[in-house]
């Protein structure tokens, strides 16, 4: 599948200016949601972009000329280093999810460190990393806490590392757009837990990308975390509720909070 055929031409509008003809850049988690529409992008921008996967199990979608193709496994710091030679720039798009919560964690910091190294060897000029937006308390979920370890690690070497904290990113496709889309149009009445009030800042897809590209091609940034969100603050109930409005469907919420 060609890039260029399936670009959504996001970032035609930003007021930055593509980096130099040749600017290699490597964008990790390359079949993942965020990658499959970060790339196009890089790609009608002018970008050589080497699109790297875990496993050669996992095949390329997106074929261009301007597209390498690089198989490396970040608990694996030889084939990570063959993976960022010549690169100019990096994207940090992964994490597990897998394992139980210790175990991933542990996991994930560890492929953060040998990532970092291998970054610093082969004089990595910037690190753009896409984590999760959430207060820093006992209740943070094992998920948003190994993010935000992640990219502490990834921040503590000689690297600048723009960290872009989202929270929702909504768009067709994404796991969190499809677990809303079929939540509602598949129950009219769906049950109510308290942890429903609390509040999120569902960001669109199309400007997650911007951010990503943006951040890129703004010269002399230095090591720094942004928040990324939409102008709208939302409970999850009214971000249900809306959703549903969107859709022409009549839902109700039933509370459940007795439940063991």
């Amino acid at each position: 599948m060609d890039p260029e055929n399936v670009n959504y031409h996001y970032c035609d509008d930003l007021p930055t200016k593509p980096l130099p003809a040749n600017t290699r850049v490597l964008v990790t988690g390359a079949n993942g949601y965020v990658g499959h529409r970060l790339i196009p992008e890089l790609i009608f921008r002018g970008y050589i972009v080497r699109c790297m996967f875990r496993r050669k199990t996992m095949p390329a979608i997106l074929v261009h000329p301007r597209i390498e193709v690089a198989y490396a496994d970040c608990h694996d710091k030889d084939e990570l280093r063959a993976a960022l030679k010549d690169v100019d720039y990096a994207y940090y798009l992964i994490h597990s999810m897998r394992g139980k919560n210790k175990l991933f964690r542990e996991r994930d910091k560890q492929a953060a460190k040998n990532f970092l190294e291998a970054a610093e060897e082969n004089g990595i000029k910037r690190i753009i990393y896409l984590g999760g937006l959430g207060e820093t308390n006992e209740r943070l979920s094992s998920h948003l806490k190994s993010r935000m370890e992640v990219g502490s690690i990834l921040s503590s070497g000689t690297i600048p590392v723009i960290r872009l904290r989202a929270a929702i990113i909504l768009g067709t496709g994404s796991a969190s757009y499809e677990l809303l889309k079929s939540l509602v149009s598949h129950n009219r009445w769906i049950p109510f837990l308290t942890e429903f009030d609390s509040k999120c800042q569902p960001i669109a897809v199309r400007d997650v990308i911007k951010y990503l590209v943006g951040v890129l091609e703004t010269d002399n940034l230095t090591t720094k975390a942004y928040h990324i969100g939409g102008k709208d603050i939302l409970s999850y109930t009214e971000l249900v509720k809306r959703f549903a409005k969107i859709l022409n469907k009549n839902v109700r919420l039933f509370e459940v909070s007795w439940v063991p």
